[in-house]
């Protein structure tokens, strides 16, 4: 049985990081880019708007930004957590 390919695109996490800008001017499209592929394409970070290159693969195991880190998945785990336990904070 054949694998589904997996491109960029179709992760939100590769997206909200990946540099529009640097990647067009070198032709680099996410629609075109495997998950597994060892091409180096541009991100810049939406938190501190550090740029790095990176490859692909390589984004998708790692930490994100080299400046800020895990601290982005911490914020989105912690964002995400709020907002499912919003409720037990609240009182009448």
């Amino acid at each position: 049985m054949k694998q589904k390919k997996i491109y960029a695109i179709e992760n939100e996490l590769i997206m909200s990081k990946w540099d529009f800008n640097e990647n067009e001017k070198e032709h680099i499209y996410p629609e075109n880019i495997l998950k597994g592929s060892h091409k180096k394409v541009h991100f810049i970070c939406p938190n501190c708007k550090e740029k790095w290159v990176r490859e692909i693969r390589r984004e998708f195991i790692s930490n994100g930004c080299p400046s800020c880190g895990g601290k982005e998945k911490v914020k989105h785990w912690m964002k995400t957590k709020l907002k499912n336990t919003k409720s037990l904070f609240i009182t009448n």
